[in-house]
């Protein structure tokens, strides 16, 4: 027998999580309770849950920094741990974290930062950059056994005066948050990353206002510098005459506190101030919104 009734569709959840305490404005497409869901996909599927990576634990039981999912070649995954002992070690994918890219580097208060790079040419390694703010930048060069320090970084980049934060932005590889310059940006060359010298290139940014740069991310072509503990601003690269670069404001008030604390999600930048509080850049006004 055919079916003969109707099919009626359920909107479960579509407009996802409310904490509103009126139950008269919930809609049926919104949740009151939602526990390890996602909506990942265009689906509505429980969060995925989390296993064991490694069977013993790191020699010695270092605390875990940082670390990152490297994929150094097409088909090749890596994890790469910074540990609280100074070690920089790498798995190969047994969890036993046996190759050490680096020993000996400094670890009070760092806050390690990962950026991929490299790749510059066709014929390039991809490169995995290490900025954590005492430690020369450390380049892990495709899949290597051991990390070396940035080849040519700029003259300001010596001794523990190291930059604790960088990013990729318009095929340069950018970094700050030096501590005998922290209102500074530079740029390496967009044909080598490793290359802050043949042609130096740096922007002071309003020196003048909050303590110091923490924090760098590429949006929209814009390179958005954060500073603690007020102070975001906006670094128009798109003209190919460097000298034509310009700085803008885009809020006084408000700024960064870590080197890791603002995220790209979807269509916007997501951050946290030295209050707590949490901002999206895009709802951020104060001297005109940032689409424009």
């Amino acid at each position: 027998m055919s079916f003969a009734g109707e099919t009626a569709e359920l909107v479960i959840g579509v407009d996802g999580f409310t904490g509103t305490k009126n139950h008269a404005v919930v809609t049926p497409s919104q949740l009151l309770t939602a526990e390890n869901i996602t909506y990942e996909n265009g689906t509505l599927q429980k969060e995925g849950g989390s296993a064991k990576y490694n069977s013993t634990t790191i020699s010695g039981s270092p605390a875990v920094l940082g670390g990152w999912d490297w994929f150094p070649s097409s088909g090749t995954q890596r994890l790469i741990v910074f540990l609280s002992d100074g070690d920089l070690k790498k798995d190969t994918g047994g969890g036993d974290f046996t190759v050490d890219l680096k020993t000996g580097l400094t670890t009070t208060n760092v806050v390690p930062v990962f950026i991929e790079g490299g790749k510059e040419a066709a014929a390039n390694n991809r490169k995995l950059f290490l900025f954590t703010g005492l430690n020369v930048v450390q380049v892990l060069s495709a899949d290597g056994s051991t990390t070396s320090d940035i080849a040519n970084p700029p003259s300001d980049w010596s001794g523990s005066n190291q930059p604790t934060t960088g990013c990729i932005h318009e095929n340069r590889l950018w970094g700050a948050g030096n501590t005998n310059d922290p209102h500074r940006v530079y740029a390496s060359l967009p044909a080598n990353h490793e290359d802050f010298t043949t042609t130096a290139l740096n922007l002071a940014i309003f020196p003048g206002e909050g303590e110091k740069i923490v924090q760098i991310i590429s949006f929209k072509g814009l390179l958005v510098v954060f500073k603690y503990p007020k102070g975001i601003y906006l670094v128009d690269t798109s003209n190919s005459d460097t000298d034509e670069w310009r700085v803008s404001k885009h809020s006084t008030t408000i700024g960064g506190v870590s080197p890791l604390g603002g995220v790209l999600i979807d269509d916007d930048i997501l951050f946290i101030d030295h209050t707590a509080s949490f901002y999206l850049i895009s709802a951020i006004t104060e001297f005109g919104n940032i689409g424009s």
